[in-house]
């Protein structure tokens, strides 16, 4: 049993250098380091909960409601073509 624990943190540490882990946490890195695109997140977060509580009331108003989700689009594609996110 100990030979396998050994061969599995072997094998762990075998994960940890290699070149999709390493890409995978620069990435990540670059994405949560970026105060611009962590602001155009927050902005998509913010519409995102408006069109959603707009949309959950009893009576919800239609004109806010194409408002929001036209926002939340419009916020969607500000992230997605932000050069970290290509």
């Amino acid at each position: 049993m100990e030979k396998i624990i050994e061969k599995a943190k072997e094998l762990g540490a075998l994960i940890e250098k290699s070149d999709i882990v390493l890409t995978q946490r620069a990435a990540k890195k670059e994405f949560d380091d970026n105060a611009e695109l962590q602001d155009l997140i927050g902005a998509f977060n913010m519409a995102k909960m408006s069109l959603m509580n707009e949309s959950n009331k009893d009576t919800p108003d239609a004109a806010k409601v194409e408002e929001f989700r036209n926002q939340t689009t419009q916020a969607y594609e500000n992230v997605m073509q932000h050069p970290v996110m290509m």
